[in-house]
């Protein structure tokens, strides 16, 4: 069944109401159609997006001869509607055409709708011309993100998983608070993607934390000393115990996730650092 733009065409469910439309567009898995005749509460002009399988087209009804095209982008012109209303966003003037990269997707900027104040701006994906709306914070981030990226930074030799590591961390000190300081952990899990490696150490205000290649250093010794892999030990099973781990109910359940995932599989890594399992009953005998 050949579907256009401007075709009549019956829609709805087979065993439910019938309505006569035309279609205004159509999209990739779906078409959108323009009721012509009242349906229900809906009155006349209504757009309905629905599957091609439940559009069938009216016998006579006149068809154009151009097919469905891909939305395009405005002349020049249009910036004048733009440079009117950017600057109630904040935006920069003349973008209309202009490119800018959202999580590493491209989308050409269109036009500005001010009705809609949370996304007034128009897009288009560039590599299919299907539309987008975004906000202003969106489009001025996305027009400031780096064009290349960024260097890799290779992880320092001989780090792996287990690996004893130093880090920029803080230490809780009487009647000060957090203060900045070098803080001996060990590897718990490395992202070669993101650059990013997890560690754990029991002495810094936050026990285990992501951050980058560049951010750690080999320990000065080679193997840590049991008492603090012990430490380290006993700091996860106290952090596992489950109103710490909930905070009394008070933590959302995906933190609570993300934290028992974090915590166990630190506790994987030290376990095979020290040589052995360690229940919690004999962390709170040492």
């Amino acid at each position: 069944m050949s579907l256009v733009v401007g075709q009549k065409v019956m829609f709805g469910r087979p065993n439910g109401e019938k309505t006569e439309g035309i279609i205004t567009k159509i999209n990739g898995k779906s078409v959108k159609v323009k009721q012509t005749e009242a349906r229900g509460g809906h009155p006349v002009g209504t757009l309905w997006t629905v599957g091609p399988s439940l559009v069938t087209p009216i016998s006579g009804g006149t068809a154009p001869t151009t097919p469905a095209t891909k939305p395009t982008v405005p002349a020049p012109a249009d910036n004048r509607l733009w440079n009117l209303h950017a600057p109630r966003f904040s935006l920069p003037i003349d973008l209309v055409g202009k490119t800018f990269k959202a999580k590493g997707t491209e989308y050409q900027i269109t036009g500005i709708n001010p009705s809609r104040p949370k996304f007034p701006v128009d897009c288009i994906r560039t590599r299919d011309n299907r539309e987008f709306k975004f906000t202003a914070q969106g489009v001025i981030d996305g027009l400031k993100a780096p064009t290349a990226p960024a260097p890799r930074v290779p992880l320092a030799s001989g780090l792996n998983v287990g690996s004893p590591v130093n880090y920029q961390g803080y230490q809780w000190l009487p009647k000060v608070g957090p203060a900045p300081t070098t803080v001996t952990g060990v590897i718990t899990a490395i992202n070669h993607r993101d650059q990013t490696v997890e560690v754990f150490s029991s002495t810094d205000t936050r026990k285990y934390k992501t951050i980058g290649f560049s951010e750690v250093a080999p320990a000065r010794e080679a193997k840590r000393d049991p008492k603090t892999i012990m430490a380290d030990i006993a700091c996860c099973h106290h952090m596992l115990e489950p109103e710490v781990l909930c905070a009394d109910g008070e933590r959302p359940r995906a933190e609570v996730r993300a934290m028992a995932s974090h915590l166990n599989r630190a506790l994987r890594v030290l376990f095979a650092e020290i040589g052995r399992e360690v229940s919690a009953s004999e962390c709170y005998t040492l």
